[in-house]
């Protein structure tokens, strides 16, 4: 949404603004020792407060996501601008975050054996929409199901409230959610594993799967009804290479591949690129929790994360 409105001053919505207050703390769960955690009345502080300051320790700055209402926060905080990035990578990133560049992105995937035709594309107005119900409609820029409309016939269309442009999918009888997380770094590209999730139709996230790799690989082949390790091999290293194409020397950080098993004429099949999402995600949450809690912990969401804070 900060994205969206591109403002270096930008207010959410109250009921985001309660999110905040109450779910700060989910990063202590995988921070390292000497990672600083802050908290809302810390960034009113000042940088000079902070532990780090003075050090000669390398400092990162790791927000869930950048925007220029974000980065603006950490600059009132006293921040060094070169620990914030500049300008044309915030340019860079909002283009990256559009759903008009994912959309080029899944054309530029091609086709797979196992996966569905391609659907997406962008509409600039109602006459680009087409006729071939249901449909998804998305906003150019949202994330866990805001911004997103289902169609069913004409009649939905006619009655407006679309906006425009925004991005069209079939909507698919959707079997499974999962996804594939990456890190972009300086030279290279980074595959950190899957993440299974747990979305409604329209997309509103609910919770994710916490397991090992294997058994992911395992519930993934179970709703492919067969053995899932050809395609996910075949996905993960056509993502790879498009990334790398991509965002080589324009883009440092976490990158998350939504994707769908779906059913297409009773046949099982895989959407590859849903979404993609250039920040930290709750995918890569679930894999450093698994990581760190292993057994112990078999879902999360963000109740059973507020849970797992308060028992700390």
């Amino acid at each position: 949404m900060a994205l969206a409105s591109d403002a270096s001053e930008y207010m959410p919505p109250k009921r985001i603004q309660e999110m905040e207050a109450e779910y700060w703390r989910i990063p202590e769960l995988i921070a390292d020792e000497d990672d600083i955690v802050l908290s809302p009345d810390m960034m009113k502080g000042s940088f000079r407060d902070l532990a780090f300051a003075g050090s000669e320790k390398t400092v990162e700055v790791c927000p869930w996501g950048w925007s220029r209402s974000i980065r603006n926060k950490f600059r009132r905080l006293g921040l060094p601008c070169s620990l914030l990035p500049d300008d044309d990578y915030l340019d860079r990133l909002r283009r990256f975050s559009s759903r008009e560049f994912c959309a080029r992105y899944r054309e530029e995937f091609s086709e797979c054996d196992g996966c569905v035709d391609n659907m997406m594309r962008v509409a600039r107005n109602a006459d680009d929409i087409g006729k071939h119900y249901p449909l998804m409609l998305k906003a150019l820029w949202s994330s866990s199901g805001r911004g997103n409309r289902v169609l069913h016939n004409d009649d939905e269309l006619q009655r407006g409230g679309n906006k425009y442009p925004c991005l069209i999918d079939a909507f698919y009888d959707k079997v499974l959610d999962f996804a594939m997380e990456f890190r972009v770094c300086e030279s290279h590209v980074e595959y950190l594993g899957l993440s299974v999730f747990k979305a409604s139709s329209e997309g509103r996230y609910e919770l994710n799967v916490v397991d090992s790799q294997k058994n992911l690989e395992l519930l993934i082949g179970e709703a492919l009804r067969d053995d899932s390790a050809d395609i996910l091999a075949i996905l993960k290293d056509r993502h790879l290479q498009l990334l790398s194409e991509h965002l080589a020397g324009q883009y440092a950080g976490p990158v998350g591949i939504d994707m769908m098993v779906v059913d297409v004429d009773c046949k099982r099949l895989v959407h590859p690129c849903v979404e993609l999402n250039f920040r930290m995600n709750m995918g890569i949450l679930a894999i450093e929790i698994q990581k760190r809690y292993g057994s112990e912990v078999k879902a999360i969401s963000l109740d059973i994360l507020k849970k797992m804070i308060d028992g700390k």
